[in-house]
């Protein structure tokens, strides 16, 4: 029996037990059988609980939840409730087994260093959807319901990823996030193989997977690519993870998300660029690198004709602002006569009837102010600083790749919605609980960095020793 117990244990920490949450969640979504498939991850999950040592094999099952879903409209998974009420016992009993044996291995658990800037953002902009200027009392209602299901989700996983996941399991987490990835991808590839035409849907940048557009499904890749290639630096089997890694970017550019492109062009270069510095197997990622970029460039110039047709439609659009401009104006109107509570969340001041009417300024502080003014935003600043200071304590090659994922995030949201994706703050929020609970620093830097660390400090003595000379001949007069 203790045999057949931790060979359970060892398949729920391995790549089998990833990779298989992945594609339970590829297949459901590829035959649109949503609901089957998160009723199977939610007993998947459940049953790992019984045998885990921490709260790490619980989150694929949770995780990949966000996208098996074919279509963003509730009502089509109401039906399902009942077969969802199920598995409630079950969840319940794992659930209440495992803190049970939890709080006996750990004790009591820590509420953490961000939890007061959470609960003071949540404060805020909860009071501000209160008071805030909406359209109707249902438009504010609703508002004042995102904002407590938004950082109920974050704070969850925040505490969770704090207190219940073993310090151990840095590649177990940054693996999620590859499987996650592979997802993803698989769906895209599938939508693009299914499409009637798919020079059409490039040129015209029509790929919806249900649960996301090209903006919201290339987020998922840019936050991945870091975690990807932290992988890499210390394997043997750093070449699989680098491909993957470029693979995982030429995903990006498929998306035809300019913005996330945009980032992923400035930041990543510098990140494959420490990667290749700190990794020993620099060899192997040198070929792999190599190898990748020479067989992009061959197929571009032996299908240069076909490739321009396929990415014409973003290559013209080029720079364009695709109407942001006009939107950021407009949300700075709304800002200018709403300026203490914002006008909440929820109504049809900038003409949208997507999205539940949520209203939408492409732009996280722009959108801040507009839905929950200056009141909110100020209880929401220290919240986003925060999370950059755990990846800096102790600071680990973990955290320091980690810090390029939330990054790339909060880059992006300067042009996008990124505020509004709760699903992707639950994979961030793992990411900085889990950083901020480590403590096992490694040696982050490299030659370059310590000889101009060294020529600094040379520089620093010297100019101290010239001033004390100074002073001591100056005395001496």
């Amino acid at each position: 029996m203790e045999n057949i117990k931790n060979n359970i244990k060892k398949f729920i920490y391995s790549d089998y037990y990833l990779a298989l949450t992945a594609a339970i969640a590829f297949l459901a979504w590829a035959f649109n059988i949503s609901a089957a498939g998160s009723i199977t991850l939610i007993i998947l999950g459940s049953a790992a609980l019984f045998f885990a040592d921490d709260i790490s094999p619980v989150l694929p099952a949770v995780l990949l939840q966000t996208i098996m879903m074919r279509t963003n409209d509730i009502n089509a998974i109401i039906p399902y409730w009942p077969y969802y009420i199920c598995t409630v016992p079950l969840i319940i009993v794992s659930l209440t087994l495992f803190f049970i044996k939890q709080i006996k291995q750990r004790g009591r658990p820590v509420t953490g260093k961000q939890m007061i800037w959470l609960l003071t953002a949540a404060a805020g902009m909860i009071l501000s959807c209160i008071f805030c200027s909406a359209e109707s009392k249902e438009y504010k209602y609703l508002s004042v319901l995102f904002a407590a299901g938004y950082f109920a989700a974050i704070i969850i996983f925040y505490f969770l990823s704090l207190n219940y996941i073993d310090k151990e399991r840095k590649r177990y987490i940054a693996k999620l996030f590859l499987y996650a990835a592979a997802a993803v991808m698989a769906e895209m590839l599938f939508y693009y193989l299914s499409v009637p035409d798919v020079n059409h849907a490039f040129r015209y940048k029509t790929i919806h997977l249900g649960w996301g557009i090209s903006n919201n499904i290339s987020v998922y890749l840019i936050i991945a690519v870091p975690m990807i290639l932290y992988l890499a630096v210390d394997s043997k089997y750093a070449w699989i993870y680098t491909l993957v890694s470029l693979i995982a970017c030429a995903g990006i550019v498929f998306t035809l998300s300019r913005g996330c492109i945009l980032f992923a062009a400035i930041v990543f270069p510098f990140m494959y660029i420490y990667a290749l510095i700190k990794t020993s197997r620099k060899k192997s990622i040198i070929i792999t690198f190599a190898g990748f970029t020479v067989t992009v460039i061959t197929i571009m110039l032996i299908f240069r004709y076909g490739v321009w047709e396929l990415f014409s439609g973003m290559i013209e659009k080029g720079f364009s602002d695709s109407g942001r401009i006009d939107l950021y104006a407009l949300a700075l109107k709304i800002f200018r006569e709403n300026p203490f509570f914002g006008i909440g969340f929820f109504g049809g001041a900038l003409d949208r009837t997507d999205a539940h009417n949520m209203l939408m300024a492409h732009c996280t502080p722009l959108q801040l102010l507009m839905s929950v003014g200056i009141a909110g935003t100020l209880c929401c600043v220290m919240m986003y600083f925060c999370r950059f200071f755990c990846f800096f304590r102790k600071c680990n090659l973990f955290k320091l790749f980690a810090f390029v994922s939330v990054l790339v995030f909060e880059l992006y949201g300067l042009m996008d919605i990124t505020f509004y994706n709760i699903d992707l703050l639950m994979f961030l929020y793992i990411l900085i609980g889990f950083s901020e609970k480590t403590d096992e620093k490694d040696d982050i830097s490299t030659e370059f960095i310590n000889r101009a660390e060294n020529k600094i400090i040379l520089k620093l003595s010297a100019g101290n020793k010239f001033k004390r000379k100074t002073v001591k001949d100056k005395s001496a007069e």
